[in-house]
């Protein structure tokens, strides 16, 4: 989240942040309940699932820690890996999506 409202508050450019909430194991959402850090955010800002990204529009970013290397495993077909960069905690993944 820190993450996200740093670059919310930076961004100067059209891009749009989103906010990867992957199920649960037992399939229920994971998205913030309206308490709290899910009250600063609007309920577009979330994404469920990596496959949803429309194929062929351009470049993806995954920002997560370094910690988890597959915290957004498993990735949908044809996206390609081409960038990577870690800072302290942070590894930042840059996909190009086919």
């Amino acid at each position: 989240m820190l993450w996200y409202l740093s670059y919310v508050y930076y961004n100067r450019t059209d891009a749009k942040p989103l906010l990867y909430t992957p199920p649960l194991p037992n399939g229920a959402s994971s998205r913030p309940n309206a308490y709290g850090f899910g009250t600063l955010v609007a309920q577009d800002t979330y994404l469920d699932s990596l496959a949803t990204l429309p194929t062929g529009t351009g470049r993806v970013w995954l920002v997560g820690t370094v910690d988890v290397p597959d915290e957004f495993a498993p990735l949908p077909e044809g996206w390609q890996r081409v960038g990577e960069t870690q800072a302290g905690g942070a590894n930042a993944r840059l996909f190009v999506l086919h």
